[in-house]
């Protein structure tokens, strides 16, 4: 069953079948019914996030970047560097992203 399935194969069977929506985590499952259920709760509920979150930057915020390109003053942090000494290790440093 998909519930039971890791997240990359429930993706991966989405893609597959042409399914248009997908919702993996019980949280998600649970956030989703109470916003089909209450959407003005929600939205007023989700507001004060959406006000801590960054506002424009400029033209430079326009700019294609990668992931590893947009850093926050929480990132790297103890939960990324794993994956940072890995990439190291295994030289996959990323490469600046290319602009066309």
């Amino acid at each position: 069953t998909l519930c039971s399935a890791p997240a990359a194969r429930q993706i991966i069977d989405a893609s597959r079948y042409g399914a248009s929506q997908l919702v993996i985590t019980p949280q998600a499952r649970l956030l989703r019914l109470v916003n089909g259920v209450c959407p003005a709760f929600v939205s007023e509920t989700l507001s004060p996030v959406c006000r801590l979150l960054p506002g424009p930057s400029g033209a430079e915020g326009d700019r294609l970047k990668r992931g590893w390109e947009s850093q926050s003053l929480i990132a790297p942090s103890l939960l990324t560097r794993p994956a940072d000494r890995a990439a190291t290790d295994n030289k996959e440093e990323p490469q600046p992203a290319v602009t066309s």
